[in-house]
């Protein structure tokens, strides 16, 4: 499926500070020490992507739904509290 999206947004969009220093990054012989950019291969995917099949065919669509912004109470309550 290929998505059109308004051409004037780029108007909007500028560069940023931000996105530049993201940039560096990126960079295959840079370390970042920066907050927030943990090393991919540290994310449990596997664990993620069997935990979200859970989640879906339990709760289905109410998922997408938007006045869910605190999630749903029987996974949010099943959180650690740290």
């Amino acid at each position: 499926m290929k998505l059109k999206f308004a051409n004037r947004m780029s108007y909007y969009i500028k560069a940023s500070e931000i996105r530049e220093i993201l940039k560096v990054t990126e960079q295959e012989d840079v370390i970042s020490f920066a907050g927030g950019l943990p090393a991919p291969e540290l994310f449990p995917i596997d664990e993620i992507s069997q935990m979200t099949q859970i989640v879906l065919k339990e709760a289905g669509a109410k998922l997408f739904n938007i006045l869910l912004l605190r999630g749903i109470p029987l996974y949010v309550n099943g959180l650690p509290n740290e």
